[in-house]
């Protein structure tokens, strides 16, 4: 009986029991479907574009597009990680992987990893170059080097200004940015192929289709040496370019101290050939000071132009164009203005002054006749006497 009546009750208990009302079992409520149109309403966490939902993948609470998840397959594939892309701020990242997205449409649906690898080369050396772009350098050059440089007059004459002793002219104090393009790209694409060889090692037999060039597996010792050829023109080329700026640099700042000499020594050197009286070991000097002064300074010319042309040109061999060594250092242009200087004052010294004496002596006689008229009319005021009288 009791068996009868637990299985009654537990019968009645399995039984669905109806709601009182119209309101719908909440069973009935949770197995129902609602069926959402697949529209583009996910954004996606790399390039920011949307996408529909079958377009890519949820991760947690991110959504992110085929597109961008092969993007970081295929550098994952190529250098290792994807750390340098980790990296980015926000907004370099949105702009790198959007970059890409757009090249893939362009391209027809195909990205290789020569592409991807160029936006992150880019990308790179724009950050490295913002990093560093509060590393300013101060430099004191005359007015007429910045000029010759193409900077406005108006410009530099804003920054302050004092003169050089040393050079004997004015000289401006101007802020300047020193990190060039080329020397960021060198940089990071140095370790970029740095990188891309480690990985290529570490995964040579079990990848097929890595897009970095690589020798066969037998001959990792012309890889080798390859590496170490492209590692030593890569030094060699950011060697080259080191050396043009420091000759440039050099060059610039004696312009403007070798011009003002070439023409105060050309001034003194007329007034010296027109006197009757001079010192002609003094004159002598003055003429060869002056032909040495014109070929320094026509070098100097000549290399800070040719560093103009050659931050110009595009290809980076043709950049890496040793330039000419100068036929001077810093403390030759010292010692070689201070010579200079010393000669002209032994010239203009042997210079005759009498001319200066015979333009006072008049002036003198002059005031000595005023004077003495001054003092007879004072007496013959004195000796007069009232008519009256």
């Amino acid at each position: 009986m009791l068996a009868d009546r637990c299985a009654v009750a537990g019968s009645s208990f399995l039984r669905p029991q109806p709601f009182p009302g119209p309101t719908r079992p909440l069973a009935w409520t949770a197995m129902a479907m609602v069926e959402v149109p697949d529209e583009a309403n996910h954004a996606c966490k790399a390039c920011g574009y949307r996408y529909p939902l079958s377009a890519g993948r949820v991760h947690g609470r991110h959504f992110l597009c085929q597109g961008c998840h092969n993007v970081q397959n295929t550098i994952r594939r190529n250098l290792g990680d994807t750390e340098d892309v980790q990296n980015f701020s926000a907004e370099d990242s949105v702009a790198f992987f959007r970059s890409l997205r757009d090249a893939q449409k362009t391209d027809g649906g195909s990205l290789t990893w020569k592409t991807i690898r160029a936006g992150m080369l880019s990308r790179l050396t724009e950050e490295h170059i913002s990093k560093f772009s509060a590393t300013v350098s101060l430099q004191e050059l005359p007015l007429s080097v910045y000029t010759v440089q193409g900077w406005p007059e108006e410009v530099i004459k804003k920054f302050p200004c004092e003169y050089s002793a040393e050079y004997g002219c004015d000289i401006y104090k101007v802020p300047v940015r020193t990190l060039s393009w080329e020397e960021a790209y060198q940089k990071v694409e140095a370790r970029i192929l740095e990188k891309e060889r480690l990985a290529s090692q570490k995964k040579r037999k079990n990848e097929e289709g890595l897009d970095v060039p690589a020798a066969p597996e037998g001959d990792d010792k012309g890889a080798k040496s390859e590496a170490k050829a492209a590692r030593q023109e890569a030094a060699a080329t950011k060697k080259t370019l080191q050396k043009n700026d420091r000759v440039a640099s050099a060059a610039a700042k004696a312009l403007g101290p070798l011009t003002s000499l070439e023409t105060s020594l050309q001034k003194c050197i007329s007034k010296g050939e027109e006197a009757e009286e001079k010192d002609a070991a003094a004159l002598a000097m003055c003429k060869e000071q002056f032909a040495k002064a014109n070929s320094w300074r026509e070098a100097a010319r000549e290399a800070v132009n040719r560093q103009q042309v050659l931050r110009g040109k595009e290809d980076q061999q043709e950049k890496a164009e040793a330039l000419a060594p100068l036929p001077f250092d810093g403390e030759e242009i010292k010692c070689f203005l201070k010579q200079s200087n010393e000669a002209q004052k032994a010239l203009k010294q042997s210079f005759p002054k009498k001319a200066a004496k015979a333009k006072a002596e008049p002036k003198k006689r002059a005031a000595a006749a005023a004077g003495e008229d001054d003092n007879k009319s004072k007496r013959l005021r004195g000796k007069s006497t009232p008519k009256g009288d």
